[in-house]
């Protein structure tokens, strides 16, 4: 849980990128308790390649919506959720200036994005072999200008990407930088 929601400096941005089956979902949701006990804040973006009803027609955010609201919440005791309109599917910098209160974002997708890469391969799957891949995920050995590791072996995982990171949540004295990015 995210308790000081004031703006920080712009969090570290990961996209983890692969074909459909790939694991990335299963390999995230195991990352993201390992990235808390570290003391790290975690956001988790999704890209959906294809258009996606995300509220119920019947309900108020909803409504609110189609009358032409170009950002609806809802909000409830313990979580609240933003629905935000956008007249194209949104890149990853669009949806990123939301998400400001956090020190790392994990994307599920994005593979087209500026951003750095862990490529995540299902068994028999060839690489993508796209731009700012730093690290690939597989059930099988690879050579590669990049670090391989299996998808079971989460704790390394988990220790790679903080090692990426300049700075410690717990350290106000060290600046982690911006996005983890070729060209920020």
């Amino acid at each position: 849980m995210v308790e000081d929601r004031r703006p920080k400096e712009k969090p570290a941005v990961i996209c983890f990128v692969g074909r459909s089956n790939s694991g990335k979902t299963g390999l995230l949701v195991r990352l993201i308790p390992l990235l808390k006990q570290r003391g790290f804040s975690v956001a988790a973006v999704k890209h959906h390649p294809e258009p996606l009803l995300l509220d119920n027609p019947v309900k108020d955010s909803y409504r609110h919506m189609e009358a032409g609201a170009d950002i609806s919440v809802i909000a409830a005791p313990g979580q609240s959720g933003i629905f935000i309109g956008f007249d194209r599917d949104p890149a990853l910098d669009d949806i990123l200036p939301f998400l400001s209160g956090v020190d790392i974002v994990l994307c599920e997708g994005y593979k087209r994005s500026r951003y750095m890469k862990i490529e995540v391969l299902a068994k028999d799957d060839t690489p993508l072999c796209l731009d700012n891949t730093v690290a690939v995920v597989s059930e099988r050995e690879m050579d590669g200008d990049v670090p391989c590791f299996h998808p079971h072996r989460i704790m390394e995982i988990a220790s790679f990407l903080t090692g990426m990171l300049d700075k410690d949540p717990r350290d106000e004295s060290k600046d982690k930088g911006a996005y983890l990015s070729s060209s920020t």
